[in-house]
């Protein structure tokens, strides 16, 4: 019979076994615990096997490190529990068979137990022991080896990025005298594959892979690929756009719209001459002609008329400005005259 029993309790592991883990421990209990990384298979409280897919599994090492040929590996598959089988037949011995097992475990285990906001699930299973030839690991003697290992790569290199994403060559110039195994790590770097692709590619177990590119990275051979920037629509950069600058929404106050330059302008230019009112005796009128708008007399200071040009009180108003003759205005002979002594200077 079996009991499935999904524990809210999020498994992290920082300094202690994870808390889930250490329940059912507590409890003597049998099932599996899975998580994001990995699974663990307990059996009365003892981890008897673990399998992530960030490490090779023990069929791929034992193939590739040439202890036996991958058919026979497959056909013992089909038979049930393949090492088991491969021990009562005599291809692999039976001390080989667990240290092989409990080296994929501890690996595996790593892997599970690493620190992530991914939470864990046990189910219970009564239906007995699992099968295989491993030897029982303690929950304490689990976390003693988890946490060494995270240490190990914490003086290695602390620099996790280089776990997990993919690897890139650091130095393009001839890497330095390495031992064959790193050299062989290092001759997989693609800027493709991960630490955990390069031992699957080697047949190796995970964490002496992981701690050789660590160590890679220490000496400034590999670093962890730059990862692209985000092309959705979300993450693109928002600016005005040329319609927006030049035409800003009605309603809206807009600093370059109030801030306008000092001088004559195109606009200026092409807008209507302004007419002066008839009760201004002080203001000269302005020429409707665009030939009296120049650039340097706006900037100059305006000058006094001479005393013969000064308008008594008793003078009549000028007439409209379509029935002056541009000869005719003294005002506007004198605006002329000041704007040619201008020029001039």
């Amino acid at each position: 019979m079996v009991v499935v029993e999904a524990l809210p309790v999020r498994a992290h592991l920082v300094g202690e076994v994870s808390g889930l883990l250490a329940r059912v421990a507590g409890e003597g209990a049998s099932g599996v615990l899975s998580r994001a990384g990995g699974v663990l298979w307990v059996v009365r409280g003892r981890v008897v096997g673990a399998e992530s897919s960030s490490v090779p599994g023990v069929g791929a090492l034992l193939a590739s490190g040439g202890v036996l040929e991958r058919d026979v590996w497959r056909s013992a598959v089909g038979r049930g529990d393949a090492v088991r089988v491969l021990v009562d037949e005599g291809y692999l011995p039976r001390g080989a068979a667990e240290v092989c097992l409990l080296g994929a475990l501890y690996d595996a285990a790593y892997f599970t137990l690493t620190p992530a906001d991914a939470p864990a699930r046990f189910r219970y299973d009564d239906a007995g022991d699992v099968p295989g030839v491993v030897r029982p690991v303690e929950a304490g003697a689990l976390e003693r080896e988890t946490v060494r290992r995270r240490a190990l790569l914490e003086r290695a290199w602390p620099d996790g990025r280089v776990d997990e994403a993919p690897l890139v060559r650091a130095d393009s110039r001839p890497p330095p005298q390495l031992p064959a195994r790193r050299r062989a790590v290092l001759d997989e770097v693609d800027g493709e594959r991960t630490a955990s692709d390069i031992a699957r590619r080697l047949g190796r177990r995970g964490f002496p892979v992981l701690l050789d590119v660590r160590r890679l990275a220490a000496a400034g051979l590999v670093t962890a690929r730059p990862q692209a920037p985000p092309t959705d629509a979300s993450h693109r950069a928002v600016g005005p756009t040329p319609s927006t600058t030049l035409a800003p929404a009605a309603g809206s106050t807009s600093t370059a719209a109030s801030a306008q330059p000092v001088g004559p302008s195109l606009a200026a230019a092409s807008a209507p001459p302004a007419i002066p009112s008839p009760t201004s005796a002080s203001a000269p009128p302005v020429d409707p002609s665009p030939a009296a708008i120049s650039p340097t007399s706006t900037s100059a200071p305006p000058a006094e008329p001479p005393p013969t040009a000064t308008t008594s009180p008793t003078t009549p108003a000028p007439p409209p400005p379509d029935e002056v003759g541009p000869d005719d205005d003294p005002h506007i002979n004198l605006l002329r005259r000041l704007r040619d002594a201008l020029e001039a200077l």
